[in-house]
């Protein structure tokens, strides 16, 4: 992290405005430490020295696009402008940032949404599609029990996107699952619903996984021929002539579609 933010950066002079703009996520549940390695990183003086400006804002729960920049524009400017309109907030923050290297922490995002990341683009719908309006506002309600977790939303997003009925999406949103306790950001009932939903055959694929330590990085080709062992890959009339080899490798494929997988470089 700290080498990606000490690299040479422009300073807002190109002709791409969004290719001078750099932007790291550190996402987790609470309790895991994230802030603390954010202010840690944002007090290093190696930061300190290599950004001209240093902006730190506390988000939360109730965010607001307008209440956000009126926090960076008076911590950049020193100034107070509550009466005036987001354009001239904009003009004012551009105007003093110009040629300057800033570092904007958002501290506290729940809400993906004042990321860029609206839901349609995080369930990946397609224009030749058509409208999805009820789908859309289904899918809404879905997102607010997720509570903002990533995790939660993405492995949601791949068990809804193959999906896309009415019904079964109503169906998700009302289920029971969704009164188990909440004290984890309702990261267990998403996983719960996206694991119950997996192809019987994929089950215990992924349970085996469990032997794992946390965060192990394993190859395909290794544990393919474990999962064989254990009689876990199987052909079928489906699969015509495949070798058990090719099978596993789309067991892996169908896994890492719903989240439950995450490809390393």
């Amino acid at each position: 992290m700290l080498n990606h933010l000490l690299k040479d950066t422009y300073t807002g002079e190109g002709d791409d405005e969004e290719e001078n703009v750099s932007i790291i996520s550190i996402n987790g549940l609470g309790g895991l430490g994230k802030t603390t390695l954010a202010k840690l990183v944002y007090n290093d003086d190696r930061v300190v020295a290599n950004f001209n400006l240093r902006i730190w804002i506390c988000v939360s729960n109730d965010f607001d696009n307008k209440r956000l920049l009126l926090e960076i524009v008076t911590a950049a400017t020193k100034e107070t402008c509550e009466d005036e309109s987001i354009e001239e907030m904009s003009m004012k923050l551009q105007h003093s940032l110009k040629n300057k290297k800033l570092l904007l922490v958002l501290d506290d995002v729940w809400d993906k949404k004042p990321m860029g990341i609206t839901f349609e683009k995080w369930i990946d719908f397609k224009e030749e599609e058509g409208n999805h309006p009820k789908l859309v506002e289904i899918g809404e309600d879905i997102v607010k029990k997720c509570g903002g977790v990533p995790l939660a939303l993405y492995t949601i997003g791949g068990l809804l996107k193959p999906n896309k009925d009415e019904r079964y999406w109503s169906h998700v949103r009302d289920t029971d699952i969704w009164k188990l306790e909440q004290e984890s950001k309702s990261i267990l009932p998403a996983l719960k619903l996206s694991y119950d939903a997996l192809p019987v055959y994929l089950k215990p694929c992924f349970a085996f996984c469990s032997l794992f330590p946390k965060d192990y990085i394993f190859r395909s080709e290794d544990l393919i021929p474990l999962w064989m062992a254990q009689g876990f890959v199987r052909s079928s009339q489906e699969h015509g002539n495949q070798e058990l080899e090719d099978i596993g490798q789309r067991y892996i494929r169908q896994l890492c579609s719903r989240y439950f997988f995450q490809i390393v470089e």
